[in-house]
């Protein structure tokens, strides 16, 4: 079983990112899956990689994009995201998109979805800012009858779909 993950970046406080750790980690396991994908985006894909790499899961990362690391802007993420790429038990780069683009995003989110038995979203229930966004592939998802978790990061509560 494979879980596909896709989420915002700024997700809150140390409260936040500490709910969100434990709800993440009790529904990986819940789920029996062996396998979570995600691209590493700084913020919430890094937590969800954390936590399925901490209970000896398997990563699958698809990179959106040539010059993916440029999205990046500080050192310290860019750190993260190359150490939980060697992690990774297998990649998969978008090799159609040349450069960094919203397109180049919702496309990888769009291929996360299409590998996923179960998303899980960390999504404050908006619509997205840009295409590409937390919001779009939560659209996909359900367009396409995904089951998802969705984990609101603004009010801390959990829903089923």
């Amino acid at each position: 079983m494979m879980i596909g993950f896709s989420g915002h970046q700024h997700i809150g406080d140390d409260a936040t990112r500490n709910w969100l750790e434990a709800v993440i980690q009790r529904e990986i396991l819940k789920s029996g899956c062996d396998i979570g994908s995600c691209s590493l985006a700084v913020g919430s894909d890094q937590l969800f990689a954390r936590c399925l790499l901490r209970l000896g899961k398997r990563l699958e990362v698809i990179v959106p994009c040539d010059g993916y690391e440029a999205t990046f802007k500080e050192d310290a993420n860019l750190q993260q995201y190359k150490q939980m790429l060697a992690q990774a038990n297998s990649v998969v780069k978008l090799s159609e998109f040349r450069e960094p683009s919203e397109e180049a995003f919702l496309a990888a989110g769009m291929t996360i979805v299409g590998l996923s038995d179960l998303m899980f979203f960390v999504w404050n229930e908006k619509p997205a800012r840009g295409l590409g966004g937390t919001g779009d592939v939560v659209a996909y998802a359900r367009k396409v009858g995904v089951s998802l978790r969705i984990f609101n990061p603004v009010d801390h509560t959990e829903h089923i779909e």
